[in-house]
């Protein structure tokens, strides 16, 4: 789906392949890409889509998409980090590991952090590997026990410096150096944590089961800003756009919008 006016009508875009798609990443309002097991590029603002880098036919789901620039990018599909020079003709693998590491979260054009973890049978750990050249290698962080324990579900980073996560066990944890070290900022909340969205150092927002709540103080409070009515209504995750308007997202096709 593809609007032009803030969300306040739809378009749908016909991509010709039968699948539902996870991700979308916008270089303009003509060039965008989108994925399930391939990747998907239009450059006609969703006109037309052709599948670039023979994705389709490897394992796993591709689950990030973000280009530094019209050659370099990156992507995770299944627990891997591929990363393209050449606008996504070909794809290299720059990190393989056998952890359900699905979140990549760009501090900045170096400096990415990727997080997930498992769990099974009651059985949950945590994994965040950290990379400052772009993506080219990979090095995993020394986290905690209380974070080591639980999988981590969300990521957000404002800066290369300055994050937070949050874990399975429905915590979240504040870094202010890149990862080295970590503080519990909240906890105790009803439904699992299944995104959390900062505009600053301050101002931050966590979707957590059918309500969105806001902190003023870099995490160590959260106040509910926004509860769904329905019974069992999940949201899902949430962007700004650089103006500083909020969407979320949740089943059902439900989109909001917080314009402030």
């Amino acid at each position: 789906m593809k609007t032009e006016n803030g969300g306040e009508t739809w378009e749908e875009l016909n991509i010709n392949v039968s699948a539902s798609f996870n991700t979308v990443f916008i270089n303009n309002r003509n060039e965008f890409f989108t994925s399930r097991k391939g990747l998907y590029k239009t450059t006609d603002g969703g006109i037309t889509f052709n599948e670039i880098g023979n994705l389709s036919s490897q394992f796993g789901t591709i689950f990030h998409i973000h280009f530094f620039s019209p050659q370099t990018g990156v992507i995770v599909k299944g627990a891997k980090v591929l990363r393209t020079e050449n606008g996504g003709l070909s794809w290299n693998v720059v990190y393989s590991g056998n952890i359900n590491a699905t979140r990549l979260e760009i501090a900045s054009n170096e400096t990415i952090y990727l997080a997930g973890g498992s769990t099974y049978d009651s059985v949950s750990f945590g994994k965040l590997h950290k990379s400052i050249n772009g993506g080219q290698t990979w090095q995993e962080l020394d986290l905690p026990l209380p974070i080591r324990n639980f999988e981590i579900r969300s990521i957000e980073f404002i800066n290369e410096n300055y994050g937070f996560i949050a874990t399975t066990n429905r915590n979240i944890y504040k870094t202010i150096d890149g990862g080295v070290n970590w503080t519990l900022v909240a906890s105790g909340y009803v439904g699992s944590i299944a995104d959390i969205h900062f505009l600053n150092e301050n101002e931050g927002y966590m979707i957590s089961g059918n309500s969105i709540y806001k902190s003023t103080d870099g995490g160590f409070s959260w106040n509910i800003e926004y509860e769904h009515e329905a019974i069992g209504f999940h949201l899902i995750s949430m962007t700004s756009t650089p103006n500083g308007k909020l969407y979320a997202v949740g089943q059902d096709g439900v989109i909001l919008k917080r314009d402030e």
